[in-house]
Parts: C-alpha cells; sequence; structure tokens
C-alpha cells in the first residue's frame, strides 16, 4: 500500500510568442493542452503542468495562464531541450511552482490533514490558490482516499490542498517516516482493520481464486497482505468444509471490504463461481451487516457494481490477467453458476 507519492511538477514559461511556444511544446514535447479542471487527472510522477504566461506580470497566478499543457517529461527536460534546441527566444522567464505531493488517507482519516497543517504551520488553500501562491521551495499536498498508484483526481472528495513552505523532497521523506503514525492516530479505534478472508470454492479452483483476489487487493492497494494457509471452516455442527485463508491489514472499514468480495464472487456473466467470507474480530460479516438502502438493491446488483468498480481501478497488465484468470475458469467448467 502506497501512502505518499510525487505527481507531475509545475513549470510557469513567460513569454511573449504564446502561440510559437505552445506549438514547439505541441510538437517537439508531445505536449496536449488541458484546462485547469482537468490538471490534477493529467499528473503524475515523470510529466510536467506546463503554465504559458505572458510577460510583465508582478506575480504569478494560474488565472492569468495562456495555456495550460500536460508534457510527458520532466520539468528539467523540458528546459535542457528548450536550451540545446535553440529555442530559448521564446522565452522571457521560467519559474518553477511548488512540489506536488499525493498522499492518500483513510476515508475517516480527515484529521490527519488538520494535524499535518499544525505540525508544519501549513496553509488549506484550494488547487488552484495554492498553485499561484507557492513558490519552488514550497510543498503542495493533495489528499484522497481512494489508491494513488494511478491517481485520477476528482471533486467528489472536497478536501483541500496543505501548502508547506518545505522542498518537496524533504516533505516527502518526513511523510514517508510519519504516514503509518498518521494513519494509525486518525483511525476511530486508533488500529488497522485486520481481517480474515475465506475462499470457498466447490469446484477447488481454489489457487485461481486466490490470485484474483491477490490481484485487486495489490492493485487496487486495499490493504497489507499477512499471512496465507488453508484452514477448515465449522459452518455446521459435525460438519466442516476446506476453506483458504488469508489475512490483510487494511485502512478500509468492513462493510468496504465485504462489498469489494460480494463483487469477486461474481463473474463477468453475473453468475456466482465463488464463496469469500469476511471477518472482523472473529466475527463473520455477514450480508445484512451492509446498510439498508444497499441491501434493498439485492447482491447480484451489489456484485455488478462492485465488479464494475475493481474493473476500472485495475491496471491495463492487471485487467488483462484478471480476466485471463476468469476465461480459464469457463473453460474449466462450463457451468461455473456455483449455489454455495
Amino acid at each position: 500500500m502506497i501512502f505518499i507519492r510525487m505527481s507531475s511538477r509545475l513549470l510557469f514559461l513567460r513569454t511573449a510568442q504564446h502561440k510559437r511556444l505552445e506549438e514547439y511544446l505541441i510538437n517537439c514535447l508531445d505536449s496536449r493542452t488541458i484546462t485547469m479542471e482537468n490538471a490534477l487527472k493529467e499528473a503524475s510522477e515523470d510529466s510536467t503542468l506546463v503554465f504559458i504566461m505572458p510577460i510583465g506580470l508582478q506575480a504569478t497566478s494560474i488565472d492569468d495562464a495562456l495555456s495550460i499543457l500536460h508534457t510527458p517529461y520532466s520539468s528539467s527536460v523540458i528546459l535542457m531541450r528548450i536550451l540545446n534546441e535553440g529555442k530559448t527566444g521564446l522565452l522571457k522567464k521560467a519559474q518553477l511552482g511548488p512540489g506536488l505531493l499525493i498522499m492518500r488517507i483513510p476515508e475517516e482519516g480527515q484529521s490527519i490533514i488538520e494535524r499535518m497543517k499544525e505540525e508544519y504551520s501549513g496553509n488549506l488553500l484550494s488547487f488552484d490558490k495554492g498553485i499561484s501562491r507557492g513558490q519552488s521551495e514550497d510543498t503542495l499536498i493533495a489528499f484522497t482516499s481512494k489508491p494513488i498508484n494511478r491517481y485520477i483526481a476528482d471533486d467528489q472528495e472536497n478536501l483541500p490542498f496543505l501548502l508547506v513552505n518545505m522542498p518537496v523532497t524533504q516533505m516527502q521523506r518526513n511523510i514517508r517516516r510519519d504516514a503509518v503514525r498518521y494513519m494509525t492516530e486518525s483511525l476511530k479505534d486508533t488500529q488497522w482493520y485486520e481481517y480474515r478472508i475465506n475462499i470457498y470454492d466447490a469446484y477447488n479452483n481454489y489457487m485461481q481464486h486466490l490470485e484474483r483476489l491477490m490481484l485487486a487487493l495489490s492493485d487496487l492497494e486495499l490493504g497489507f497482505t499477512l499471512g496465507q494457509q488453508w484452514t477448515r471452516d465449522h459452518a455446521l455442527v459435525l460438519y466442516s468444509v476446506t476453506a483458504y485463508q488469508v489475512r490483510i491489514f487494511s485502512l478500509l472499514p468492513p462493510y468496504r471490504i465485504k462489498k469489494l468480495l460480494i463483487g469477486l464472487e461474481f463473474n463477468s456473466q453475473g453468475q456466482r463461481f465463488v464463496d469469500m467470507d469476511l471477518y472482523y474480530r472473529n466475527k463473520k460479516v455477514e450480508f445484512n451487516s451492509l446498510d439498508v438502502q444497499t441491501r434493498k438493491q439485492g447482491r447480484a446488483k451489489i456484485a455488478a457494481d462492485m465488479r464494475e468498480e475493481i474493473i476500472a481501478g485495475l491496471s491495463k497488465e492487471t485487467l488483462k490477467r484478471f480476466l485471463d484468470i476468469e476465461g480459464n475458469l469457463a473453460k474449466k467448467d462450463k457451468n461455473t453458476n456455483v449455489t454455495i
């Protein structure tokens, strides 16, 4: 599970030749024009958000940007190319904005933002204002409860950005050092959720379903795997069934993990082809533990929605492997509709 990562560097280029500079960046550096609303969606560790600015400004504000471009190169590579390719005449001034970090926090972890604001004497701002006020030696931190290995921003969380007067590399080191402490202190019970997941399969395809589960846990950054083992589940008196058990630590509450497992129980045809039970504090998390509105949708609808969410969150490589496993299971046994 990743708690912190770098994002795009912010580069401000002041010019009196807006269109010529924009054309150069697009044609020679594979840049694409974007809107401010989509800036974070485009941001990644190995790219730069370039703001083309007019000359004669006393202060830098993104409201004055003539164009915003996403360039798939670091800011140093962009400036090197401009210098080496004889395009310095297009520029009057180049300036770096604040370093940009993406930090993952628990769904109930908004207290982390206030804690870090106090510790680093930071300012809570919108993304636009954070970029405008921040300097090259500052850090602007974006917060999300979503996985950040392929972070895609949206406006649904409405979390503020934290502007800190500290260089981005130093700030990243500090957060890496303190991330687990921040996470633990923010949880309601001041402890991580520890779960047991039992996999049951009447067709004995345990390892295939285990791999599907592990692909989802890893790629969606749902938690840390603590261990795996075969076990026996005594569901009824004098009767036990074989199960393969996975133990994990997670920031997500039981209802979120339960819904995800429901999504993994069904294949692409809407057939339930495996059973995955969730245990928290030695107690099974039942379907009826979900809220009333969720239960009213029915297990099949929840499964379809969660499966869609899982697939949307997987990388291309992981999704291919995930679907290949399901395809192999379908070929292995035509009748995959298992009632457990």
